[in-house]
């Protein structure tokens, strides 16, 4: 008797501690089976995979391209015997070869810095595509025994795969792509291709970098969720933006031009790239509660439309900010451009003495990597605007099905879209493009109320077109998943 009610409770502590949590194998072929389950879904889910690979593809490849670019310089900058044309232009202008082209250097890093906040948020909408319907599978995965790391291991597991595969197609454009630069001239000297391939240690750093960014991404998607075992995913709205983002703004935009001015003319270069890299930061930072304001503006406006667009808003005033911050960097870089004379680039070297054409190649290289700069970051945020649509039309279906059985017209939840999209793209667009005007204005001693710049409209146009289309592509989606019927408990 007495063995046996020993051995019992031995036993039973055996059997729990034989119980082990699933290892690696076991969670990857889980993960490939509900790869598999979203890729037969009819909810869309295939075209969220292949726009999250895609997301990822854009992103490396543009980080491929900055970088190499910027290698470029750098190489040309510490071997001047590639460039004899401009370091002998350089001399017979008066201008030293090395702080000429630390100049380029610089301009170059200060691209790659702006275009960063882009590559960062293509990459988190990547990494939390499709959260709803991922989450419903999940969680019937934590119905059937799985931990809550286990499920965070799975979704890491299956964000790796999608930037994996993203990040080999994107090296390959990246690769494909080179000999298109040859059209391109640069101090004078055309670009090769050969100059914009990075060595091996650095393409690995940036591909690296990627994958860091995508895994982080989903981390923190996952931790804004509670995944529980009863198939609930617990949600909650997301913080409140504090007047303390403002306040920083404020001290931060009204202190750069004091900054500027007290630095020695030798330096203030540098002090402007800093002051442009902490302008975008805390300008992204007071966007939420700016974006927040907005929302209760709207919300006193007349009608259900403007009122569900401010209910959506106020819901993730960050989120909302976030998925059009990446236009108002654009706006920014467009805005900063605008007060610099790119008229020169009407002129030809023959009509300008050798100082004068010196300075007309210059800005002219500088036009050149300014609209590289927003082709890229056009390029990064089309893919986010359009990835980030789809899948709130898809995570939204249930609501839109459940307000159309309620009896509200098919093209209502269409109008809050467009609505909830381009309100705070205005807002974004408008807000960085007028920085960006104050900061080049100071720059170079120009009134900031001199007119608004071509370059401004262009961006500013080619945003709202942009985000037009996106919406477009997402109007057959919406009217395929309006009409799906299913029953709650599936």
């Amino acid at each position: 008797m007495n063995a046996s009610s020993t051995a019992g409770p031995r036993s039973i502590t055996s059997s729990r501690v034989a119980v082990s949590r699933p290892g690696l194998a076991v969670l990857a072929r889980l993960t490939a089976r509900l790869t598999r389950a979203r890729l037969t879904s009819h909810e869309g889910e295939t075209l969220l995979y292949l726009a999250s690979v895609l997301a990822y593809t854009v992103a490396t490849c543009a980080a491929l391209t900055v970088a190499g670019g910027t290698w470029m310089l750098y190489s040309r900058g510490t071997h001047p015997e590639r460039i004899p044309v401009w370091v002998d232009a350089a001399k017979n202008a008066g201008y030293g070869f090395d702080f000429m082209a630390s100049q380029y250097l610089s301009m170059s890093i200060l691209a790659c810095a702006m275009l960063v906040p882009a590559m960062v948020g293509l990459a988190s909408s990547a990494a939390v595509l499709g959260a709803r319907s991922r989450e419903r599978r999940l969680a019937v995965l934590r119905l059937m025994g799985l931990s809550g790391a286990d499920v965070t291991r799975m979704s890491l597991l299956d964000a790796l795969v999608q930037s994996v595969v993203g990040a080999v197609i994107g090296t390959a454009v990246y690769l494909i792509t080179l000999p298109a630069w040859g059209g391109l001239t640069v101090m004078g000297t055309r670009i090769t291709a050969g100059e914009m391939v990075l060595p091996l240690r650095y393409l690995a750093v940036v591909l690296v970098g990627v994958l860091a960014v995508g895994q982080v991404s989903a981390w923190r998607g996952l931790r804004q969720v509670r995944i529980s075992p009863l198939g609930v995913s617990r949600r909650t709205n997301g913080p409140r933006a504090g007047v303390w983002r403002v306040i920083v703004f404020l001290v931060t935009l009204f202190g750069a031009p004091q900054i500027i001015r007290s630095v020695p003319q030798q330096h203030r270069f540098i002090i402007v790239c800093v002051m442009i890299v902490a302008l975008i930061a805390v300008f992204d930072l007071a966007g939420s509660w700016f974006t927040q304001l907005l929302s209760r503006g709207l919300a006193r406006l007349r009608g259900p439309v403007m009122r569900w667009t401010a209910r959506r808003i106020q819901a993730g005033p960050a989120a909302t900010w976030h998925r059009v911050s990446a236009m108002g960097l654009l706006a920014f870089i467009g805005g900063f451009m605008s007060p610099m004379p790119l008229g020169l680039s009407t002129m030809t070297a023959k009509e300008a003495g050798s100082a004068e054409a010196f300075i007309y190649g210059l800005l002219w290289d500088v036009d050149k990597g300014a609209v590289i700069t927003l082709a890229f970051g056009f390029a990064l945020t089309a893919t986010s605007i359009l990835i980030t649509q789809a899948s709130g039309t898809i995570e939204r279906a249930e609501q839109s099905r459940s307000l159309r059985r309620m009896g509200a017209p098919a093209g209502y939840g269409l109008r809050v879209m467009w609505m909830e999209a381009y309100t705070p793209l205005l807002l974004a667009v408008l807000g960085g493009a007028g920085l960006g005007i104050v900061m080049g204005s100071l720059l170079m001693g120009t009134s900031p109320l001199s007119g608004a710049s071509p370059l401004v409209v262009g961006v500013i146009t080619i945003g709202l077109v942009i985000t037009g289309l996106a919406l477009g592509a997402c109007h057959p989606l919406y009217h395929r998943l309006l009409g799906t019927q299913e029953r709650h408990n599936d």
